[in-house]
């Protein structure tokens, strides 16, 4: 078994393999906590729904959100399909 890089290290799938139910999110508004298999499972499930629309890799992904743990799972199914993504403030 190899040692992961720092890059794979800094990647959700990593840390949900490894403890899938340490939080990885907690969201002070509401204490809303998702932990790393929630967010892996989360961000897969949305970079398969961005596939059903017909996008692909290089493709631009833009969002405006209000202040949610969404953001991070909409960012990492983008980072995770090769897509390109902008937060709109």
């Amino acid at each position: 078994m190899s040692i992961p890089t720092a890059k794979e290290r800094l990647h959700p799938s990593y840390w949900a393999a490894l403890t899938p139910d340490r939080r990885a999110i907690i969201f002070g508004a509401s204490g809303t906590i998702v932990t790393y298999g929630e967010l892996n499972e989360r961000s897969n499930r949305c970079a398969y729904f961005m596939r059903s629309l017909g996008l692909h890799a290089g493709d631009r992904v833009a969002m405006l959100i209000e202040n949610h743990p969404a953001f991070l799972e909409i960012a990492w199914a983008a980072q995770n399909s090769g897509r390109l993504f902008t937060p709109i403030s």
